[in-house]
């Protein structure tokens, strides 16, 4: 094992109760789960490590490298090429991290990055780590910024952990202008929700089919589906999906 396999075992402690299936009445529960203070402390013992691996040892991270691959198609693509000041909100962005990484991969792009969190600890941190950068307070379900507001909104590893999917999309695409890129979502031949336990804290987790996010997403508020691909090769249970705004969907005909 790793030396950053070990460390998220150690950290993440998922072990600690037998991850049991649940129904979606069984979710809501766990609205409130992510908030727990604890959570965000112990996460970015492992994003430290991975970062550091990044920037000083020209380490690559397979989880990172499919967003860079979505980021470059979308960079290029005919509704951002001529962009000067791509936007970008990063939704549940936990400590800010994907600014980091972003960053990196992007050092010379003039982009504006906004995080949000329900969790208070997170964004306290996101702002100690990042202290020129727009973190704020919000909770994914609850977006109050005005419709249309970012060119890009980026959605990692939140639908595994937020109860009520359809509201989540529904706020994502109403703020987003461009493109949704749904990061790390969990895919399996049949739809499933666990407890489970993760970062010292008792969670839930559903698990989509493909055919399922297309269909959630493909139609809502002129969103079609562009783009997808597996996250780890060796691993065909986590993906990334593009979705993008329909050219003509602002157009009176």
């Amino acid at each position: 094992m790793s030396a950053h396999a070990k460390l998220f075992e150690e950290v993440s402690q998922t072990g600690k109760i037998k991850e049991t299936l649940i129904e979606q009445r069984d979710t809501y529960p766990y609205i409130d789960s992510w908030k727990n203070p604890n959570m965000p402390i112990l996460q970015r013992k492992v994003v430290d490590f991975e970062l550091n691996e990044l920037k000083n040892n020209n380490k690559t991270f397979e989880v990172y490298e499919a967003l860079k691959t979505a980021l470059d198609l979308l960079f290029k693509d005919k509704s951002l090429k001529d962009v000067k000041n791509v936007s970008i909100l990063d939704v549940g962005c936990s400590t800010g991290y994907y600014y980091d990484v972003i960053k990196h991969y992007y050092p010379d792009k003039d982009i504006t990055y906004v995080g949000c969190d329900y969790n208070e600890k997170s964004i306290e941190l996101a702002k100690e780590y990042n202290k020129n950068i727009a973190f704020e307070v919000q909770n994914a379900t609850e977006l109050n910024y005005p419709e249309k507001t970012f060119d890009i909104v980026l959605a990692s590893g939140i639908l595994t952990y937020v109860p009520d999917t359809y509201r989540l999309l529904d706020k994502i695409t109403q703020v987003c202008k461009h493109y949704v890129i749904l990061h790390r979502v969990n895919i399996r031949k049949e739809q499933f929700i666990l407890k489970s336990y993760v970062y010292d804290n008792e969670v839930m987790k559903k698990f989509f089919t493909v055919e399922k996010i297309k269909s959630l997403m493909g139609g809502r508020r002129n969103f079609q589906y562009a783009y997808g691909q597996m996250i780890y090769p060796q691993n065909p249970y986590s993906a990334l999906f593009i979705f993008r705004r329909d050219y003509f969907a602002d157009v009176s005909m």
